[in-house]
């Protein structure tokens, strides 16, 4: 860690500080002896300076800032570093002091480090580690808020003393220390700075500060003289002498006596007796940076006027040969792979010479050597100080104009890298330590996770321990830090986090707590199901009003869902925990109301579906008869399995098992036939469970066989079987059970479900089961790894079975099953689980454990970042498929992999299908589904095609293949036939009885084509398939008559605008005008705004002229007829495309910058941009991207702000695409690609420096 952060407290007080707060170990600063360093040994005529002092500290009146303003040599740093050691009684100190005299303790990143490990002392907690450049600043200002916090409960003060502000590096500039400083200050504490007078510090303190001079000491006089006339003779004394000074000022100080001596090739003992002897005024002593008290002491100027004058002595020329010396020297050491014996400084000093000299090509290659970050992480136990230099060079890449694409790429790589490597540190560990009496650690551990969600999560957990052990002041704490990081959340995962922590409120008994998170909620559905949670637990505590009045708040929820499907899911989980407080009138209420809610939905199959679900709840609860009514009138042979299914499965709780089996049957006849699989799996486990309480374990069994997969020949249902041995062990069958469990064919799903076998044996006390178990999981999971299976999967299957055997106690056993996982992410969660389960029992081997979990995760290096799976659509549309390959199989998610591996497939094939010709039907070909129905086509074997399309499973594919069929039998000219097949589906497969109309009328049958399609039930798919067969349609009279019976005013007004084009492009003026027209009717029939304003634009690209224009006069004027600002946001877009079709170049500016929504209006600008530019018009075409580019920081939300750099990129010219995307990726990566699929920073790359994309895959590749 960067200078060693301690709390600087008075001498006689140097133990561990009175203000810890944990009994486990806690960080020690070193930097009390670098003040030490600073500090006179004795302090001359300040009485009244440190008087004044000290009545600013303890006083309570006036402004919290106090400035030390004096020029050079008055003594500031001597007067402010014996303060910092000798406070006043009650006062409590963390310091830094600024100096440029030695490398990396002169910017804002080292006045972080040092100051946070002062903090950390303090509190008595470890450093938070892993902190990422955007979280580092946070953690400060919040650990300065902590420890205020806990002096002002212990009746002492907090005290920030920072000087030399003018040596800031990044002084003048946004990264400036004084910049960081808080602007209000927390629990009375008070910060005191020094520095020369400098307007740039001045501009960034408050303006409030107190301000006091500082004269001259006389002890600084004759200091200053002896030292000036001792660098003299240095300067003019001998080649000894000048080639030491000409090195530290190089090196811009930090050097050690061993460096010094490998650098000149002289005697280690020469080297330090010069410094300390002939020259032992000009240069002071200090610790090392990253090895206080064990790594030699470095040397630099005793007063930043010496180096200054050195500097002038010396010329640049004289300078610059050392400097190449210390290159030299560092590349020795780059060259051995940046070995343990490298000297600090190289890993850390040497970095700021290259930043002060500019030197961006070596900036650039440290930033990107993996070597040596891993040193440094080796040296320093974090990323802090690699993350820093990668970002300081890419800074320098951007202060040079942004020209250098390929090394900001590349650093982009590197600090991706850095800030991704260890983010598998499972959140459940933060736990184990507070479970073992390390709250603080706990707590540094839960804060340092980057992802919010996970974040607030381990957070909320803490707060339940602290809460439960008595320490409310941290369970406070704890939650407010949860709080923050579940609202910093900015997609639909915000409402899953505040959910968890409303329901850690509730277990810790605040309900009034959970209940305003629960407010927050703002997905009706989730905050319904907290509500009704809270009601239940509130009825609990006996207050049965407030009880009612959540319980209406979850209903008010649930109803306020617009979509009829969702609400009624929410409204049936109200049903079930009703029912489960055992308040019927409330579940008769519900029942009704869903059952009204039912009766609106327009398309069968959803409505059905609705009934079903609401059939097998009413069963659920006991009410059969009714039960049995609703899922009478059930037609649908799907949903009528799925309710059957749910009344059998009530009758078998009931005992009457004839009656539960003779439903179960029908249910199963009903779910061979089914055509949907995932209905077909869920009605499966309900009849496991009916057969098998009727002792049919046969017959359950066998139920796996309807879930046959015609593409690989197996019969899986590992699922179905898991139910049976659950089912069987609930009947307290345990040889049963094992029998089934080691019948199951798939490895997987055998590991799975014996290890689900594992906590009953040994509630039973079975251990020889226990040991059997476990020893047929191992070798299941293991044998996941040799089979089609991936690694992944089989490190899962261990991970669980690590956990459960150490559930039941057997830690032993549990970690060498846990060891065994290949995936080191899931190794270190199960070794993390392990040692939740070793502290409940108490254990010693937990903290062992759990420090073996950390190491794990975060020497995992290997897991994919966003960065991967953004490279292989782009590197893979250039044609570097090898390179996409490689890269897909570096990720370790399946799913991701997969998708990755398809991607790349699927680009192949589109180049290998460009290079010969294409099928001369002109069709394409169609999925692998069916493709021996699609075969047996091709071979115009249709009677084939139509027996092998019926047995297929799966509604989808089973509706697909008969259409297919149908379609092919329609062009043998059998029509008759055709119709029969695909009436035989039923009305609601609109697509599939779409497309055999739209055959039909291609073959100039459109009155049986209508017929078809006026069979579909479903309005809205009926009009679309009559939008289809128009547009099929041979003759423009029929066209027209079928497009004038479209109900729908939109979709009847594009069907006509289409058929206007085609009449136009045909030459039928008079017909295209007419058409038109009708269109125009049509749109304005439209009560919507945004789908009037979108039919109408359409119509404004096939008119000409003034009509055109008055169609977009129209659109603009619908921006005004619309109050909510998400609709006119869409209906501006509208009116955009609507003036840019006229040209009218003015008026798309105007609307462009109307835009509310500042990346909207970006984008807006850079689509009007790039029709200027292409029409020739530069001038104008520059004052757009001006304007465009000024928008860019507007836009507030950061990933969304990279998004808005990217088009702008992409849209740019060669003269500032390679800037604006330097620019973008200095941006954080975003962690997934959410709206940045198509639109990622590597998409962009492959758009406008595709070699760039290249280098960066490769680089990629590198690191993996």
């Amino acid at each position: 860690m960067t200078g060693a952060p301690a709390v600087v407290v008075p001498r006689h007080e140097r133990t561990l500080p009175d203000i810890s707060l944990s009994p486990g170990p806690v960080v020690r600063s070193a930097y009390v002896h670098q003040v030490r360093r600073i500090a006179p040994e004795t302090l001359v005529d300040r009485e009244a300076e440190l008087a004044e002092l000290s009545r600013f500290c303890i006083g309570s009146d006036g402004d919290p800032y106090l400035w030390w303003r004096a020029p050079a040599w008055t003594g500031k740093s001597a007067l402010l570093s014996w303060f910092v050691l000798h406070p006043p009684a009650h006062v409590r100190v963390v310091a830094f002091f600024v100096t440029g005299r030695l490398a990396h303790q002169d910017d804002r990143d080292a006045f972080v480090d040092v100051v946070l490990e002062q903090l950390a002392e303090l509190l008595g907690q470890p450093m938070p580690v892993f902190l990422t450049q955007s979280t580092k600043d946070a953690h400060l200002l919040g650990m300065l808020t902590d420890a205020a916090e806990a002096c002002r409960r212990l009746g002492k003060r907090l005290v920030l003393v920072v000087d030399g502000l003018d040596e800031d590096a990044g002084v003048g500039t946004a990264h400036s220390i004084a910049n960081l400083l808080p602007d209000r200050v927390p629990a009375g504490m008070r910060v005191v700075v020094g520095s020369r007078p400098n307007p740039s510090v001045e501009a960034a303190l408050r303006a409030s500060a107190v301000v006091r001079s500082l004269d001259q000491s006389p002890a600084v006089v004759d200091i200053r003289a002896g030292a000036e006339r001792e660098l003299d003779e240095v300067l003019h004394g001998d080649r000894v002498g000048s080639e030491l000074l000409g090195l530290i000022t190089a090196a811009g100080g930090g050097l050690s006596c061993a460096d010094l001596a490998d650098l000149t090739g002289r005697r280690r003992r020469d080297v330090e007796s010069y410094l300390q002897g002939r020259a032992g005024r000009v240069f002071t002593r200090r610790l090392s940076l990253w090895q206080a008290g064990t790594a030699p002491e470095v040397y630099l100027f005793g007063h930043e006027e010496l180096q200054q004058t050195a500097v002038r002595r010396l010329g640049e020329a004289e300078l610059a040969a050392h400097r190449q010396t210390i290159h030299a020297w560092a590349d020795r050491y780059r060259d051995a792979g940046w070995p343990a014996t490298t000297p600090e400084y190289l890993l850390g000093g040497y970095h700021s010479l290259l930043r002060s000299t500019a030197d961006l090509p070596r900036m650039v290659s440290c930033g990107t050597d993996a070597d040596r970050h891993d040193r440094m992480l080796d040296l320093t136990g974090g990323d802090s100080a690699a993350f820093a230099e990668v970002t300081s060079a890419q800074e320098a890449v951007l202060a040079g104009g942004g020209s250098d694409l390929l090394a900001m790429a590349r650093l982009m790589v590197h600090r991706d890298h850095l800030a991704g490597r260890n983010t598998g540190i499972p959140e459940a560990l933060a736990s184990v330590w507070a479970r073992l009496g390390q709250p603080n650690r706990a707590e540094a551990l839960a804060r340092s996770i980057t992802e919010p969600g996970r974040r607030s999560r381990a957070l909320a957990d803490l707060m339940t321990l602290a809460a439960r052990a008595g320490d409310q002041a941290r369970a406070a704490s704890l939650a407010d830090l949860a709080e923050a990081a579940a609202v910093s959340i900015t997609d639909s995962d915000r409402d899953a986090a505040l959910a968890y922590l409303a329901g850690a409120w509730a277990r810790r008994g605040d309900l009034d707590q959970a209940v305003r998170l629960t407010v927050s909620i703002s997905d009706e559905g989730s905050r319904a199901v907290r509500f009704a949670t809270l009601t239940r637990m509130r009825a609990a505590t006996g207050d049965a009003g407030h009880a009612t009045r959540l319980a209406r708040l979850a209903e008010s929820a649930a109803s306020s869902i617009s979509d009829a499907g969702e609400r009624v899911d929410a409204l049936i989980d109200l049903v079930k925990r009703a029912a489960g407080a055992g308040d019927a009138d409330e579940v008769a209420a519900l029942v009704a109301r869903i059952e009204a809610v039912a009766a609106t939905i327009e398309n069968q199959d959803d409505r059905e579906g609705v009934y079903a679900t609401l059939a097998r709840t009413i069963a659920g609860l006991g009410d059969v008869e009714r039960a049995e009514a609703i899922a009478g009138g059930i037609t649908d042979r799907d949903w009528r399995a799925v309710a059957q299914a749910g009344l059998a499965l009530a009758l078998a709780a009931l005992g009457e098992t004839e009656r539960a089996v003779t439903l179960a049957d029908a249910a199963a006849a009903g779910a061979e036939q089914s055509i949907h699989p995932k209905l077909q799996e869920a009605v499966l486990y309900d009849l496991v469970r009916v057969y098998a309480r009727a002792g049919q374990i046969g017959r359950a069994a066998g139920l796996r066989r309807m879930l046959w997969d015609p593409k690989t020949g197996e019969i899986p249902g590992s699922r179905v079987l898991n139910e049976l041995v659950t089912v069987l062990v609930d009947l307290g069958d345990l040889d049963a059970a094992e029998r089934v469990a080691n019948s199951i064919p798939v490895p997987y799903g055998r590991a799975w479900t014996l290890t689900d076998l594992i906590p009953p044996a040994a509630a039973a006390g079975d251990t020889e089961r226990v040991a059997r178990l476990t020893e047929r999981a191992y070798r299941a999971a293991r044998s996941v790894e040799s089979s089609r299976w991936s690694v992944d999967t089989a490190s899962n299957a261990l991970a669980r079975l690590a956990a459960t055997t150490a559930r039941i106690g057997d830690i032993d056993r549990a970690e060498e099953v846990a060891r065994a996982a290949s995936d080191p992410r899931r190794r270190s969660q199960a070794l993390a689980e392990i040692a939740e389960y070793a502290a409940k029992a108490g254990q010693p081997r937990a903290a062992a454990l759990a420090a073996d979990s950390e190491r794990v995760a975060r020497s995992d290096a290997t897991s994919a970042p966003q960065v991967v799976v953004d490279l292989i659509r782009p590197l893979a549309g250039l044609g570097e498929f090898d390179r996409a390959s490689a890269l897909a199989a570096v990720i370790r998610d399946p799913e991701t992999r997969a998708k990755a591996v398809a991607d790349v497939a699927e680009a192949l094939a589109r180049a290998q299908a460009a290079s010969r010709s294409t099928n001369p039907s002109g069709k394409a070909s169609q999925s692998d589904h069916a493709s021996l129905v699609d075969a047996a086509i091709r071979a115009g074997d249709l009677d084939r095609a139509e027996e092998l399309a019926g047995t297929l499973s799966g509604s989808e594919t089973r509706a697909g293949a008969i259409a297919r069929v149908a379609i092919a039998v329609a062009e043998a000219g059998d029509l008759d036939r055709a119709e029969a097949l695909t009436r035989s589906l039923g009305n609601h497969w609109a697509s599939a009885l779409t497309a055999v109309a739209e055959t039909f009328a291609d073959l100039d049958h459109v009155p049986r084509a209508e017929a078809l399609v006026r069979t579909i039930r479903d309005p809205d798919a009926r009009d679309r398939a009559l939008t289809r067969i128009a547009e099929a349609a041979p003759d423009v009279d029929q066209a027209q008559a079928l497009a004038a019976t479209i109900s729908d005013p939109r979709q009847r007004a594009r069907t006509l605008a289409t058929l206007a084009e085609s009449a136009a492009a045909a030459g039928d003026a008079d017909r295209a005008r007419t058409l038109a027209d009708g269109a125009e009717a049509a749109a304005d029939l439209i009560d919507n705004p945004y789908w009037r304003a979108t039919t109408l634009v359409e119509l404004v690209r096939l008119a000409h002229g003034d009509a055109a224009k008055a169609l977009a006069t129209k659109v603009v004027a619908l921006i005004d007829t619309t109050a909510d600002p998400r609709e006119r946001q869409f209906v501006i877009r509208q009116a955009f495309a609507a003036v840019t079709a006229t040209r009218d170049t003015d008026r798309a500016v105007a609307l462009a910058v109307s835009s509310a929504d500042p990346l909207d209006r970006l984008r807006l600008l850079v689509k009007i941009f790039k029709i200027t530019a292409a029409a020739g018009d530069s001038g104008r075409a520059r004052s757009l991207f001006g304007l465009a580019e000024a928008q860019v920081q507007l836009v507030g939300e950061p990933d969304l702000r990279l998004r808005a750099l990217l088009d702008l990129a992409i849209a740019a010219g060669p003269e500032n695409a390679h800037r604006l995307l330097a620019t973008a990726l200095f941006h954080d990566y975003p962690t997934r690609s959410m709206l940045f699929y198509d639109a990622t920073p590597m998409h962009a790359l492959a758009a406008v420096a595709p070699a760039v994309l290249v280098a960066v895959a490769d680089e990629v590749l590198h690191l993996s």
